[in-house]
């Protein structure tokens, strides 16, 4: 999982081992002024943290010491380090992976609706962006206001069709809070053929490094392709 498990001299003899816990308790055998250590993340000494460039995690207390920097989209546990299963997922700089779901229309929605989430546990812990409830002309495509808020209860509990887990570079996860937090701040009017929750995922993948999107406005058609694109084992698919 990128952690380092030994140091060797010029002679390649073994001058210091290291070994972990699952969620970072470390010890090494020998002396070394190596910091880089589980994870390939810095030990940043003293305080027993280990550095993630956007926020320190405590392997004493299995989590993160502070919030996630993408907020909700990462799922309702502010705090939760890779799922709480380091075993099998990593997390370089305190973000991660993508998760989208699609659920079932609500009302007079014959078209389904899209989310998506980082690092969340299960499918449907997405973020979405949705018209406010109780405005005129949301069907008919005129402008109304929009939100971002976690899809699972908005307006009401919803189902859950198909869901696919991307796992992407590091290098995007600046890329991707940028986008989620202006959409946060700057929500902007929610218009059905133009501007609806299938945008706001296509523009959170794009930011994720995601290639060759389709140009459309349908939840379920962008599902579709993703689950044709999307090579295993890098992405874990359901049903």
């Amino acid at each position: 999982m990128g952690s380092t498990v030994a140091e060797t001299d010029s002679d390649a003899s073994v001058q210091v081992t290291y070994m972990y816990e699952p969620f970072g308790r470390t010890t090494a055998t020998g002396t070394t002024a190596n910091r880089f250590q589980f994870a390939g993340r810095e030990d940043d000494g003293s305080t027993g943290l280990y550095y993630y460039r956007w926020r320190y995690f405590s392997p004493g207390l299995h989590r993160f010491l502070s919030e996630d920097p993408i907020g909700l989209i990462g799922g309702v546990n502010l705090y939760r380090y890779v799922r709480n299963n380091p075993v099998a997922f990593t997390d370089p700089l305190g973000l991660a992976e993508l998760t989208v779901t699609t659920y079932t229309g609500i009302g007079g929605n014959v078209f389904g609706h899209i989310g998506v989430g980082v690092n969340v546990q299960n499918p449907d812990e997405t973020m979405g962006f949705h018209p406010l409830p109780g405005q005129a002309g949301t069907l008919a495509g005129d402008p109304v206001d929009g939100v971002i808020v976690a899809d699972r209860y908005f307006p009401r509990r919803r189902v859950v069709e198909q869901t696919i887990t991307i796992h992407t570079d590091p290098q995007y996860d600046k890329d991707i809070e940028e986008v989620v937090r202006r959409w946060q701040q700057e929500t902007p009017q929610w218009i059905l053929r133009r501007r609806n929750c299938t945008a706001f995922v296509f523009e959170v993948l794009k930011a994720g490094g995601v290639k060759n999107l389709p140009n459309t406005l349908f939840p379920r058609n962008l599902m579709r392709h993703l689950q044709a694109t999307t090579p295993m084992p890098s992405a874990v698919q359901s049903p």
